[in-house]
């Protein structure tokens, strides 16, 4: 039996064999791997894919970050076109910046808000238009936004953005910081 195993026609067959279920694992290893990253893929929600995307970009690649970001935003999450309008906004791509925070202002996101708003007042945007910058910054401030409502507060006490100094409207919009501060600070 042994002197019958040492033969080359039985070691071909085992070897046969042995590359026949070989290749059966390596194509049932394929098709897993393929399952698992199709489903992967198609489960992924827009919030998936931001939460990757701010992943990516707090390890320095941005330009990585952006391919979850827009896939995000693309599917109309608000948050993922904020992010990829600020990324455009820094990059100076102002119209691609526009168009996405645009686009998360017709959502009433309070960042895009600010965001757009500043790009107005900076004269970033392709039209600036300082009463669309006021009209966003206090639709954002109105939201809570701290960072806008800190600009209400200025721009009334120093009479920026087109605003005459009115001590009132600035203690009213100090008044809402101080709320939110406190509120945040309680939770």
């Amino acid at each position: 039996m042994i002197s019958e195993m040492m033969t080359t026609p039985y070691i071909n067959k085992v070897q046969t064999e042995c590359r026949k279920a070989l290749l059966q694992k390596y194509v049932c290893l394929f098709f897993a791997s393929f399952l698992l990253c199709w489903t992967t893929t198609i489960s992924a929600t827009p919030e998936d894919d931001t939460k990757k995307g701010m992943e990516i970009f707090y390890q320095g690649d941005i330009v990585g970050a952006m391919q979850p970001y827009r896939k995000a935003a693309a599917q109309g999450y608000a948050p993922a076109q904020v992010k990829l309008a600020a990324i455009f906004d820094r990059s100076e791509f102002d119209e691609e910046a526009e168009l996405w925070y645009q686009k998360a202002v017709e959502q009433n996101n309070a960042e895009a808000q600010f965001g757009l708003g500043l790009m107005h007042i900076t004269g970033e945007a392709p039209e600036p238009d300082m009463e669309k910058a006021l009209s966003l910054i206090t639709a954002a401030a109105e939201q809570g936004l701290y960072k806008a409502i800190e600009m209400m507060v200025q721009a009334y006490r120093y009479g920026e953005l087109g605003l005459s100094v009115n001590e009132e409207k600035a203690a009213l919009w100090e008044e809402k910081l101080k709320k939110k501060t406190s509120s945040e600070s309680t939770q």
